[in-house]
């Protein structure tokens, strides 16, 4: 999955973002990329929209590359 990844917060009035990036530090580089972006919507429930690009999104998919982009709803709010 990575021996290095980076992980950043920044919050916008209401909207959260955030970028994760992995890499392995090796030769083929097989890391990855992960952008999120949520807003409240109803209270604590908030909107949630997240884009991944590389390996490693699961355990089953550690050395397949995978591209995604999921939408969807999150209960609660972390930070």
């Amino acid at each position: 999955m990575g021996n290095f990844e980076l992980t950043a917060v920044y919050g916008l009035d209401e909207h959260m973002f955030t970028l994760m990036g992995r890499n392995n530090l090796q030769n083929p580089n097989k890391g990855s990329i992960e952008f999120t972006w949520n807003y409240p919507i109803l209270g604590n429930l908030r909107l949630y929209t997240q884009y991944f690009n590389g390996y490693g999104e699961s355990m089953i998919d550690y050395n397949h590359h995978n591209q995604r982009i999921g939408i969807g709803v999150s209960i609660g709010d972390i930070l």
